[in-house]
């Protein structure tokens, strides 16, 4: 099974240099697109990066929305928020994706079928993977080449069911 993942990148508008990258999980559906970030709470407006991760993965540039008091299909997962709508360009192709979260703007280029974030806040170049285990997918971000660079970030979805599994031990456990 081929996962398709969002990963929406998004460094805080007044971050400091010194705190760490952010993300979380976002679900897109035809009603709203609802992110999971931890951490300090985001405010309405703040720039957010999102690549979806497909054979081929894509970026679009989103915002904040507002915060949101829950969302049963992020909870369901144990995904805790807080939770947050992101307003975006997304068509009906990204519908019922599952979205990867980190904060603000940032510079994107193509590697092959992957892209590479440059973010300014923490000062950082990103990459993302997604992986199918037996029962779910795992989402991470890489300081590099993923699976050979240092993992900065991990997420897991509980699928429900079983999945062909296609994640390597790096991925389980970072670099």
């Amino acid at each position: 099974m081929r996962s398709i993942a969002v990963l929406v990148v998004a460094l805080s508008l007044g971050q400091s240099a010194s705190e760490s990258l952010r993300a979380g999980l976002m679900v897109s559906t035809g009603e709203a697109n609802t992110a999971a970030i931890e951490g300090a709470p985001l405010k309405a407006g703040t720039p957010v990066t999102v690549v979806i991760d497909r054979d081929r993965q894509e970026v679009r540039p989103g915002t904040i929305g507002r915060r949101l008091a829950a969302s049963e299909r992020l909870s369901r997962h144990d995904l805790e928020g807080p939770y947050y709508e992101i307003i975006g360009e997304f068509d009906e192709y990204d519908l019922g994706t599952v979205a990867i979260v980190v904060i603000g703007r940032a510079e994107v280029t193509r590697v092959a079928n992957s892209v590479r974030l440059r973010l300014k806040v923490p000062p950082t170049e990103v990459q993302a993977r997604s992986c199918a285990s037996s029962e779910g997918v795992h989402f991470t971000l890489w300081a590099g080449v993923p699976l050979k660079s240092r993992r900065l970030w991990h997420a897991y979805l509980y699928a429900g069911y079983d999945t062909e599994s296609t994640c390597t031990p790096e991925d389980y456990g970072g670099g």
